[in-house]
């Protein structure tokens, strides 16, 4: 039993072990152009997602899943499906939450925090964060994978967040995985799947 855990221990070590390193300022540079030319002309997009959330308070982490939408310039949709059925979809400056059969809506002008969530996400497909004000960027590598960390220099955004890591994986330049470290590391990580470029959409998805 020892050695079988020994043997476990060695192979997560091993697993783990791959340190994340700085990328040279070339890499910085041709990364950030691909990553451009990826998203240049990306109109629509979709794909599942998976949102596990490390939380302190819980025994175990909380697992949800369903779809993702979006729709240039400024429309988000996030229908999750497990375990229960929510709808959030995020228009202009406007939030709407569909839950149980009934709809809400929240100016997120007036609610910062979802705001600034809403950005990020628009901004995670769109290269933008990688010259945002609001964050301090570090680019980083880790065997195939490629990570860009953000980190919040407003007060305001550091009382809630603390750090956002993007995974790109291999040569592909679309978001894979999205990290959303809170002050006491406590996190949020949603990872997705069955990713498309440019599909084509139903319009009554933004209605």
């Amino acid at each position: 039993m020892k050695a079988k855990v020994l043997l476990i221990s060695l192979m997560m070590t091993g697993f783990w072990g791959f340190a994340q390193t700085p990328m040279s300022t070339v890499e910085i540079t041709k990364f950030k152009r691909e990553v451009t030319q990826e998203v240049r002309n990306l109109k629509t997009y979709s794909a599942d997602f998976t949102e596990t959330k490390n939380l302190s308070f819980l025994k175990k982490p909380s697992v949800s899943s369903g779809k993702m939408y979006m729709k240039s310039p400024n429309k988000v949709l996030w229908q999750y499906t497990k375990p229960a059925t929510t709808t959030l979809f995020f228009s202009d400056k406007t939030i709407y939450i569909t839950q149980a059969g009934k709809k809400k809506s929240t100016d997120l002008s007036t609610n910062k925090q979802f705001g600034k969530l809403n950005d990020l996400v628009l901004n995670s497909f769109n290269g933008n964060l990688f010259d945002s004000k609001e964050f301090s960027v570090t680019f980083l590598k880790k065997a195939d994978l490629k990570l860009v960390k953000l980190s919040p220099v407003d007060k305001q955004m550091k009382k809630y967040m603390k750090e956002v890591i993007l995974t790109f994986e291999g040569e592909n330049r679309m978001v894979s995985q999205v990290k959303m470290v809170q002050p006491n590391n406590d996190y949020t990580l949603i990872t997705f799947s069955n990713r498309k470029s440019n599909p084509t959409l139903d319009e009554n998805l933004f209605k």
